[in-house]
């Protein structure tokens, strides 16, 4: 396909400003854009001085007009910093630091209710703050498009993503520039809302197309986000060419916003950037190796766990509890966890939570623990490379017929000694049970939705629940002292990752999870969920590396029964047929590179220059 814009702008909220997933599709699918235009495709994102000194490096802009643009911007006291994003292609970005149109944001916000109707009366800082920074990137575009007209025959294409980027096309309309625009929504601002309050949400949506209906509008004051969905909707009706993620979101657009988008940009990764199977078997020993050392370090103390032929569990995301199905899996869990214990199985399984929430800081005995275990970790391996002389001394001096008699000659009375008062030390918390979270969290446990979801589903962390739980309330990375691993390793230790969501536009989750080589679970709500049922027909098919739950028209029960007997029989599963599962996800995976699925944005972009030639 031929690119028909000689320049790309892309604006997003995220651009070096980490803050939800259209990070990663950006960052992504950058390496993809720049093969496409060159150094003709820049980003514009916030500036944020703490973000900005760790991913972004300053430097002269290369081109011409594109400097004078933002040397105005400067001179009209707006600085913008040209530079390279620290991600993978390090692409050109421009950095707009909003703070001085900020005394403004009331005036803008009036204008914006004369103009397009957008009520943000009872809007707060949440809104106000990614609007001004927009707005001052319509700033920025309308002198960057001044400077480039003087070129001949020169074509420009923005891409604008979500509502915090709504006030740059508010602005170029406002100021009658007719720019090519590409609005991307990823999941309306009502639609999220009405799906985690509302029981029924899919199905409103499903019998308000089939009746040609659209959503009440009063709706959105009742939840009290009347100004982002204001916003999203005007930006839906002004936009040269109007996108989503996926065929479910295409649905709700039309339903909520009133329009029809014209294209589905599915969102994908850089495969480039996740390993082969050889290297994710290697990988996976590693990770597992050290989730192994983790939980024995978190449960030991209270009792002995057999992590023989164990396999570890998650699920990962957005606190949304109902939306991303968290309910569904711990109502799974205590199912699994109760057929287990009545078939008295020996071996222990572990599920993650990976779910950031409010932390103030790591449990204090949670700490005592990990760090015990590893200090006599350390302790053992020091003694273990003692001890190839005194084994082949054994060997060689003929003793080895009286080995049983003679281990004590492996280890010095000091060593025993030693040993066995750490034993006794690690030990010291056997008349408790271990935590469900190795976090204080900032707020009443006693009012956090997963935690009394865990205890109402008997998923207490006993010696005899067979199902052993961590809820990791804080980011994972590599620096923290409890497990010390990043979200990839993490997931690279494990086996399967379980996504059961009620409402997921896309997601990226379980694609990572299959991209990292781990079983992964959806649901036909899902956007991703959607497109893999059309890749696989059969998906039920016992080989099936994505298994896609069925959500739509069933009740919550039937969803947790089918779930429970999937986790069951992944646990359960054979290492070589396990083994099979994870390459089929895997090669499944492959099918949303950024290779594939890039070039929907170019087909995007080039109906935005066409259109805006025409008219």
């Amino acid at each position: 396909m031929e690119k028909k814009a000689d320049f790309v702008f892309e604006v997003s909220y995220e651009v070096c400003n980490k803050i939800g997933g259209i990070h990663t599709v950006i960052a992504s699918k950058a390496p993809f854009m720049q093969d496409v235009y060159g150094e003709n495709y820049i980003t514009i994102g916030p500036y944020y001085e703490e973000k900005a000194r760790m991913e972004f490096d300053e430097m002269h802009c290369p081109h011409e007009f594109l400097q004078r643009a933002i040397d105005e911007m400067n001179s009209a006291g707006i600085p913008c910093k040209f530079g390279r994003w620290r991600i993978t292609g390090n692409p050109y970005t421009i950095l707009v630091d909003f703070r001085p149109v900020l005394d403004i944001k009331n005036s803008v916000k009036g204008m914006f209710w004369e103009l397009y109707g957008i009520d943000s009366i009872r809007a707060g800082w949440d809104y106000e703050e990614p609007l001004m920074w927009s707005y001052a990137c319509g700033m920025l575009i309308e002198k960057i498009l001044s400077n480039i007209r003087n070129k001949e025959r020169c074509y420009i294409a923005l891409h604008l993503h979500e509502w915090l980027s709504g006030g740059t096309l508010l602005y170029l309309r406002m100021k009658k520039i007719d720019a090519p625009v590409v609005f991307t929504t990823h999941a309306t601002m009502l639609g999220r809302t009405l799906a985690h309050h509302l029981p029924n949400f899919h199905e409103m949506v499903e019998q308000g197309l089939k009746e040609n209906g659209r959503v009440d509008e009063s709706l959105a004051y009742r939840f009290w986000v009347e100004a982002k969905h204001q916003t999203e909707k005007k930006c839906a009706e002004l936009a040269t060419v109007f996108t989503t993620v996926s065929d479910v979101m295409a649905e709700e657009c039309l339903y909520i916003l009133g329009r029809k988008p014209d294209l589905v940009l599915p969102n994908g990764l850089d495969m480039r950037n996740f390993p082969s199977r050889e290297d994710a078997n290697f990988l996976h020993i590693i990770n597992k190796r050290k989730l192994i050392d983790f939980v024995r370090g978190y449960f030991s103390p209270y009792y002995e766990i057999n992590t023989k032929d164990t396999r570890f569990i998650f699920i990962s995301g957005r606190y949304e509890f109902r939306n991303k199905g968290v309910d569904i899996f711990i109502k799974a869990l205590g199912k699994v966890n109760r057929m287990l214990k009545a078939e008295g199985c020996r071996t222990d399984y572990f599920a993650f939570i990976l779910v950031p929430s409010g932390v103030r800081e790591e449990r204090q005995d949670v700490l005592e623990n990990i760090s015990l275990y590893r200090g006599i970790k350390d302790y053992v391996e020091e003694i273990l490379r003692k001890f190839d002389d005194r084994i082949m001394d054994l060997i060689t001096n003929r003793r080895c017929q009286d080995m049983t008699s003679r281990m004590k000659e492996l280890f010095t009375e000091e060593e025993l000694l030693q040993l066995r008062k750490l034993s006794i030390c690690f030990q010291s918390r056997s008349d408790s049970i271990a935590p469900l979270t190795p976090f204080m969290l900032s707020y009443d446990e006693g009012q956090d939705a997963i935690l009394t979801a865990l205890k109402r589903e008997g998923l207490l962390n006993r010696k005899e629940d067979k199902i052993k739980v961590i809820f990791y309330p804080a980011y994972l990375s590599i620096t923290d002292r409890l497990m010390g691993m990043d979200y990839k390793s993490v997931v690279l230790g494990c086996s399967v990752g379980v996504f059961p969501s009620y409402y997921e536009p896309w997601g990226y989750t379980p694609l990572e999870t299959a991209a990292l080589w781990a079983v992964a679970i959806t649901t036909d709500l899902s956007g991703f969920g959607r497109a893999v049922m059309k890749l696989v027909k059969d998906n039920q098919k016992n080989e099936s590396g994505v298994i896609v739950l069925r959500r739509r028209g069933r009740s919550d029960d039937e969803v947790e029964e089918e779930l429970a007997a999937h986790i069951y029989s992944l646990l359960k599963m054979t290492r070589e047929r396990m083994g099979r599962r994870k390459h089929y996800a895997a090669e499944l995976s492959r099918h949303f590179d950024w290779g594939v699925l890039g070039w929907n944005y170019i087909k995007a972009h080039n109906l935005a220059v066409e259109r805006s030639m025409k008219d």
